[in-house]
């Protein structure tokens, strides 16, 4: 097991800070506790002024603003948002248009085509959040046609956009700190900035808990300060009613963590915008636009059909094309082919193929007769390098996006990966320890701040993790659990949880009687009858057959 240290010795009195500045964080009591001196100036973004002005003025004349709304939880967050903004500044009436697909922004498919829905709707404006921003194209339509303004709050990476009020994070003509805000930030951005010109006393910040939910289920970087000023303010404040019954019935008890969200919300509301069903897409967004119990109950339900559905189609979907792997074992990344009927679910087989083979992972499907299209996951960053060889496209996150692939240039791709691609097949750790080295103190940091760590690479600011090396003895080994398949074994005082073994796990396990185990772990306390003693928890392990050395035997 290679492993790759961020800190080189770790300060077990002073870790907390130790790790938060490994992180790139310089000033560490700010981000702790951090204010709203923390947030942006929303003037600081380039064309607000004249976006600002202009809804001003269709919403004091009477007329009327569509939303779109993106196909993620960032979109759902961003396009609610949007929509109570609307509703509070007494605007009546309020389309939204959805795609039944995947797709985003203005993009036409041949199931919906959104842009013709907002012309046949006579909205004066289209509020496009979380997406649109290269969209230039279906924006001049809009303009030529039918006399459609668009409004575009976003944070993807576009180029230029001469047709639509652009208000996105990665705008060069910008006077911002924060680069990293997610598309809910961004139109949060928007509507404080609204406040501060034309509605002085409207209640802006209710809609903090969306932004910081969209920042975790976004992936985005946790290390800014206006992102964890934005997570400090959602954690203490959930307004979003269906927010908090979403909490209530999904939380398993947890407080309103990343890891919460993470694991138990935002997969929720993704796999209701990966169905393809429109009624369940609109019953999800009723419910967090509305106060009332039934809407909310009614898009609880959908969310939790749709996850259940989506968990079972992903499993036999993934157990499938994990056997129509095309690349070899000695390939720097895997590639397998789905169908289109799959293409919503393509991206979380990828997701599951990726933690298998700790290297970057495509699942392909055929978009027309000379090109490949699908997803790409990766544990490190690839988009922009492969976007370097012409040989793909990608679009979207460094280490998750889509992928389109010429037919004749598969091949060619896969033998770039393997000679150009550094994939380095070592994990990344917070530090090296050994059992002694693991105090109460040490797990204390990493166990009582929840609201800090992130679960996913992207997050940058994740819950740490350490490289543990023991020698055991079979007989140290205690297996527990309603199936016999939790093994604890303690050294040092530390007791070393694997939960829920694998028959293979369990048999890789006892098959020597003396053994090196190499160990990647989390911290955490363990309290009983009053006594309290370190913990951690196995996140992936490694058995070696112990050998005897010349000191062992004298």
């Amino acid at each position: 097991m290679r492993v790759h240290p961020l800190i080189e010795h770790i300060d077990s009195n002073n870790f907390l800070q130790q790790y938060l500045k490994a992180k790139g964080i310089k000033n560490t009591k700010d981000y702790l506790s951090p204010s709203p001196n923390n947030f942006d100036n929303p003037w600081g973004y380039a064309n607000m002024k004249e976006a600002v002005n202009r809804v001003s003025d269709i919403i004091v004349g009477g007329g009327k603003i569509g939303i779109v709304q993106d196909s993620d939880a960032d979109g759902v967050m961003s396009a609610t948002i949007a929509y109570r903004f609307l509703q509070d500044m007494g605007m009546e009436e309020i389309p939204v248009f959805i795609h039944s697909g995947k797709q985003h922004g203005l993009t036409f498919s041949e199931d919906d085509n959104i842009v013709q829905q907002i012309i046949d709707s006579q909205v004066d404006m289209v509020w496009v959040p979380d997406a649109g921003s290269n969209d230039w194209e279906q924006c001049k339509r809009l303009w030529d046609e039918a006399n459609i303004e668009v409004l575009i709050t976003d944070h993807h990476l576009y180029d230029k956009n001469d047709y639509a009020f652009v208000i996105n994070v990665h705008n060069p003509l910008n006077n911002i700190q924060n680069r990293s805000l997610t598309g809910t930030g961004v139109t949060y951005k928007f509507i404080e900035a609204y406040r501060d010109k034309y509605a002085p006393a409207y209640e802006f910040s209710k809609f903090r808990d969306l932004v910081a939910f969209s920042i975790v289920s976004d992936v985005s970087d946790l290390t800014t300060l206006e992102n964890r000023a934005f997570l400090f303010c959602g954690n203490k404040h959930i307004n979003n009613p269906m927010l908090k019954e979403m909490l209530h019935k999904f939380g398993r008890k947890e407080e309103f963590t990343p890891h919460c969200i993470s694991m138990y919300l935002a997969p929720k509301i993704n796999a209701v915008c990966r169905s393809f069903d429109m009624l369940t897409k609109k019953t999800l967004l009723a419910g967090f636009v509305s106060d009332e119990k039934i809407a909310i109950d009614a898009a609880i339900k959908v969310a939790s059909e749709a996850h259940t559905e989506q968990s079972n189609i992903t499993k036999e979907l993934y157990e499938e094309l994990d056997k129509k792997i095309v690349s070899t074992s000695e390939d720097n990344i895997v590639v397998t082919f789905g169908e289109a009927e799959e293409k919503n679910y393509l991206g979380l087989v990828a997701n599951k193929l990726v933690s298998r083979y700790h290297k970057p992972c495509i699942v392909l499907r055929e978009l027309n007769p000379t090109t490949w299209t699908g997803s790409l996951r990766s544990p490190v960053d690839v988009a922009s390098q492969i976007n370097t060889t012409k040989l793909a496209i990608c679009r979207g996150h460094e280490s998750a996006c889509g992928i389109d692939i010429k037919k004749a240039n598969l091949k060619r791709f896969v033998k770039w990966v393997n000679k150009h691609l550094d994939i380095d097949p070592s994990y990344d750790v917070t530090g090296i320890i050994t059992p002694s080295e693991i105090t109460i103190k040490l797990c204390k940091d990493c166990e009582d701040w929840p609201q800090l760590w992130g679960i996913s690479g992207g997050n940058i600011l994740v819950i740490p993790t350490f490289y543990v090396e023991v020698n055991v003895k079979k007989e140290e080994l205690f297996f527990c659990g309603k199936k016999n398949n939790s093994v604890k074994i303690t050294k040092s005082d530390v007791d070393f949880w694997m939960f829920k073994c694998s028959d293979e796990e369990l048999e890789e396990l006892t098959q020597y009687p003396v053994f090196t185990l190499k160990m990647i772990v989390k911290l955490g306390v363990n309290s009983w009858e009053g006594k309290t003693n370190p913990k951690a928890i196995v996140d992936n392990f490694e058995v070696e057959q112990y050998e005897e050395t010349f000191e062992d035997i004298f």
